[in-house]
């Protein structure tokens, strides 16, 4: 399991990552939507380079995929993309229904 986590957490761990995951759950989108859906929902700015990195990584891991062949091109998830995505968001509803309130005497968060 633990080799799991980590390559669950080295699919996210860019910056943007899970958000344009999420944006792409509804369906594909043009870079440009895409890049305007997430700038306006970010609570920081958008750095175009970073986005783009950001992009290029998932595409490697096999997350997302970009369409070129069709008009206009857009980003989509891919299957395994769309699987993960919809894991992740099983797990922030049980983060968000068990949330860590205090520490015990043994210095662990309880929930």
């Amino acid at each position: 399991m633990k080799s799991m986590l980590q390559r669950v957490h080295r699919a996210v761990e860019r910056t943007w990552g899970p958000e344009i995951l999420e944006l792409l759950l509804t369906g594909p989108l043009r870079y440009t939507d895409l890049f305007n859906r997430l700038y306006g929902a970010a609570e920081k700015p958008v750095h175009s380079r970073t986005f783009q990195h950001t992009l290029k990584a998932l595409i490697e891991q096999g997350l997302i995929e970009h369409r070129t062949a069709q008009v206009p091109k857009q980003y989509a998830l891919t299957a395994s993309g769309r699987r993960l995505t919809l894991a992740l968001k099983q797990i922030e509803g049980w983060d968000q229904e068990h949330p860590v309130n205090r520490q015990d005497s043994h210095g662990q968060w309880q929930t």
